[in-house]
């Protein structure tokens, strides 16, 4: 496991050193805040002194641009390895196959988590401050797990496993861009379950949250969990194609 992290923590470190990473980090946060600092205008609206809408539309804010990011910043995490030859170069050290790829994934993970924290922190701020009723940390700390990092999870495994199955980055930006608009856009009956902000957007901020009969929830945070995760782990259990250079 020493490994493993070893490798995330590395690719968090070099992403971090991107402009691209400082800039995006900046303007979801200018973003984000603007829309969701107390002010005279947000006063007036009786949903806004609600502390679990707050939450729930800074993540919702986050996400929206967040997601789009996570797919161009780790869509090609691995197939650059391949062009570099450092999967040759993995196959001849102690290094094995699944951990260079759990790695990758948690590299992933990593940055994408940093920048939704940095983002989540800032906004949260002036509603401790500024915000008409006192604060409460619960809705704040809810909203950052099941509407940021389930679906962060969710993005990043995409991120990690499907451009090297389809064998391109391009396309796989093409498909994650349809798919943020379908999720974004979409009002499908049904179609919830696979959104990557779903039925939890609706559901878990109403009254205390998710109840037993409210599947709906439930259903979208299995099937984020298990598509970002599930394909990960058998890419990492798979034999190494040495002799065409795969992974």
């Amino acid at each position: 496991m020493s490994k493993v992290f070893a490798i995330g923590n590395y690719d968090c470190k070099m992403k971090m050193r991107k402009i691209s990473f400082w800039l995006i980090t900046i303007l979801i946060t200018i973003y984000t805040l603007l829309d969701t600092i107390p002010s005279n205008y947000t006063r007036s609206m009786d949903v806004f002194n609600n502390h679990k809408y707050v939450a729930l539309r800074i993540m919702k804010d986050t996400m929206q641009l967040l997601s789009i990011y996570i797919a161009f910043l780790c869509g090609d995490c691995l197939l650059k390895d391949e062009r570099l030859g450092i999967s040759e170069m993995m196959a001849s050290t102690s290094l094995k196959k699944r951990e260079y790829i759990y790695g990758k994934f948690i590299g992933n993970i990593s940055i994408s988590t940093a920048i939704l924290f940095i983002v989540t922190v800032i906004c949260t701020i002036p509603q401790i401050f500024m915000h008409p009723n006192a604060f409460e940390l619960k809705p704040y700390v809810m909203s950052f797990i099941i509407l940021g990092i389930i679906p962060v999870i969710f993005i990043s495994g995409l991120a990690t496993y499907l451009p090297y199955y389809i064998r391109s980055s391009k396309v796989f930006l093409v498909i994650f861009i349809l798919y943020w608009a379908l999720c974004e856009f979409a009002e499908f009956k049904g179609i919830e379950y696979i959104k990557y902000i779903g039925y939890a957007k609706f559901k878990i901020f109403q009254g205390q949250g998710i109840s037993p009969p409210e599947l709906g929830p439930v259903l979208n945070m299995c099937f984020l969990l298990a598509v970002g995760i599930i394909p990960v782990v058998v890419l990492a259990n798979t034999k190494y194609m040495k002799d065409i250079g795969r992974i």
